[in-house]
């Protein structure tokens, strides 16, 4: 039974740290940047995931294994996922590229006439006969054969919907949840909506939840407050006792057999046993962004939890939660980086999943976000002579970590602009930090002499304060370089006076910067026109694109035994170069997801290089390149 599989889970044959199963190619880390999940409501064992990037993927074991569920589905930007409760072989997913429909249980797909963009799907109790659709921007879309789909909006002034949820007593009664526009409500089946929101004092709402036993009582998550009504959306009223300050609410689900409400929010999961305060009940659940949540229906005590980071079960209503990510790999990388020569660290940073940690390069993972408050990483960097001294930036700080990333400490004492973007450490003296930011008020180059302790701006001669990448020269302990939205820039005194030097650059959205670890003076640029590389410390730049068919150079990577060889990630795959940039080919052999956000030489192995894709979390070679598994 599906209890008995989960209790195993929680017992040790899943944990934290544990080798990638081979279901999917990717070598981890296991998770997903979750949107939806949906639980065969005539099979608990069987549950459907929708994630960011990764498309759907399925169990049939209770979690203890995943598996594609793709066949079909063009664009796998997959934001929703519904069973149909009359026939659970007819499954609905949702997302950028609309409406998907299966009849075999997600073995097949096939794209419904209708919207093109699908954010969240709704279906009717069983015995009705529709199923909705949200759209931001386009309002709501119905259809009562799952193939044809119509928009009903009449009185649905604000169209921007985040999400749509059915009464479960009442299947002509559904609740709209908008950007800006609160919450609005029909009782005709979408024929007519009239504005709910008498009382929200936050109007931008992501997610309604309705009692199964009380269809009277509906909690409101918003961006800095959950509400609840008593007289079924008539009226609203705050409902935060026993929640952190300001609770970002974006997940509600509740037990059909006790009435029991569950709340996720940013920051935890919470739960309330009689319509009354909130009790956390997250333990063991290491993702803090939780998006989507299920009950199974003949089990109250079993529940799952969609987070940014991957699938979480939990056997006791909650009271406890183990990840259960086996043959997952659904995360959606945006950034990668390793530790000092030799440490066999890896690093890896999905969209909101956080940050993922390898101390054997690639063989096992584990979550690295102890500490850090926000789920939205953006960067991470170890020092190049101590790997248990870790700098990690979000949009909302900087972290540090002094023990190889088990926790972090916010890091921003005089920041006067938060949202990180770019590290790097000076190889002369580790205790010397640059810090380069997003844009907006105090953007710019922050420095720190003690490790990140405090931060001083340091963006004298910057013309372009918005910082994409930093690189410090490990010869020239004074020498900085910094890739910004429109060009590089340079200084020779430690930050404070800064040029720009691009001249030759002709695409100046730099991305990317790396210096050659033998010669110093020769920098490579990694930027969305292409690679272009600087033999004169970045006085000029030249193009090194021959060969290159995919010039949206996202990131770049040097061999650091043979710094001839390059690698780039892009769009169109992982090419390599092996005469500094003069000539490129594509390397991509075994690389199922060719949508590669970044690239990283290992530590120990310069043949071991890592690619991190937009859907399939990281892939790895042992051989230059040549072949991915």
């Amino acid at each position: 039974m599906s209890r008995r599989i989960l209790e195993l889970l929680l017992l040790g044959i899943v944990c934290a740290a544990y080798p990638m199963a081979k279901a999917m190619a990717s070598i981890g880390p296991p998770g997903a940047d979750s949107e939806g999940i949906a639980v065969d409501p005539n099979d608990p064992n069987t549950v459907y995931l929708a994630s960011y990037g990764g498309g759907v993927a399925k169990t049939t074991d209770g979690g203890a294994s995943w598996s594609e569920a793709n066949s079909g589905i063009t664009n796998r930007s997959i934001w929703a996922v519904a069973i149909d409760p009359a026939d659970s072989n007819t499954v609905y997913a949702g997302g950028a590229g609309g409406i998907y429909r299966s009849t075999d249980g997600g073995q097949q797909w096939t794209r419904a006439s209708g919207p093109s963009s699908i954010n969240a799907l709704s279906i009717d109790i069983p015995g009705g006969n529709a199923i909705y659709g949200a759209s931001l921007g386009g309002g709501v879309f119905k259809s009562t054969d799952g193939v044809t789909w119509a928009a009903v909006n009449n009185g649905l002034t604000n169209r921007n919907v985040w999400s749509l949820t059915v009464d479960p007593s009442t299947a002509d009664t559904v609740y709209a949840a908008t950007n800006g526009g609160g919450i609005f409500k029909t009782v005709d089946g979408g024929a007519n909506w009239t504005d709910s929101s008498t009382g929200l004092t936050n109007r931008a709402v992501f997610v309604v939840g309705v009692s199964p036993l009380d269809p009277n009582l509906v909690y409101a998550g918003t961006s800095s407050s959950i509400f609840k009504s008593t007289d079924g959306g008539a009226s609203w009223s705050a409902a935060n006792q026993g929640l952190p300050s300001g609770p970002f609410g974006f997940a509600i689900a509740f037990d059909p057999n006790t009435g029991t409400a569950y709340l996720g929010i940013i920051g935890g999961l919470y739960k309330s046993i009689d319509g009354g305060a909130w009790v956390r009940t997250d333990s063991g659940l290491a993702h803090s962004f939780i998006y989507a949540m299920a009950v199974f229906p003949s089990d109250s005590n079993v529940l799952y939890a969609a987070t940014g980071g991957g699938v979480y079960a939990s056997v006791d209503a909650g009271g406890s939660w183990s990840e259960i990510n086996t043959g997952l790999a659904h995360l959606f990388v945006s950034f990668m980086s390793v530790g000092p020569q030799g440490s066999g660290d890896v690093y890896v940073i999905s969209y909101r999943g956080g940050i993922a940690q390898s101390q054997d390069s690639g063989a096992t993972w584990a979550p690295a976000v102890q500490g850090i408050s926000w789920p939205f990483a953006s960067t991470v960097t170890a020092s190049p002579s101590d790997p248990n001294i870790v700098y990690a930036g979000t949009t909302s700080g900087a972290y540090r970590s002094v023990d190889r990333g088990a926790s972090w400490s916010p890091a921003n004492t005089g920041l006067t602009n938060r949202t990180v973007a770019a590290f790097a450490v000076s190889a002369s003296d580790p205790s010397t930090v640059y810090l380069g930011t997003g844009s907006g008020t105090g953007s710019g180059i922050y420095k720190s002499t003690n490790r990140a302790v405090s931060w001083v701006r340091a963006s004298n001669g910057l013309t372009n304060t918005t910082i994409r990448a930093i690189a410090a020269d490990p010869g020239a302990p004074d020498t900085v370089y910094a890739g910004t939205a429109s060009g590089v820039f340079k200084t020779v005194d430690a930050g404070d006076n800064w040029v720009e030097v691009s001249q030759g650059l002709t695409s100046r959205a730099v991305n990317s910067l790396t210096i050659d670890p033998q010669t110093f003076s020769t920098l490579y640029a990694g930027t969305s026109g292409g690679v272009f590389k600087s033999a004169d410390g970045g006085d000029s730049w030249s193009p090194a694109n021959n060969g290159l068919t995919s010039l949206g150079v996202r990131a770049l990577a040097i061999d650091y035994t043979v710094p001839s060889t390059l690698y780039v990630g892009t769009a169109g795959g992982v090419f390599k170069s092996d005469d500094g940039g003069d000539s490129w080919s594509p390397v991509n052999q075994g690389l199922t997801n060719r949508d590669v956000a970044y690239v990283v030489v290992d530590s120990v192995d310069p043949q071991t290089i890592f690619a991190g894709t937009r859907g399939n979390s990281a892939f790895a070679s042992h051989d230059g390149g040549q072949t991915w598994n």
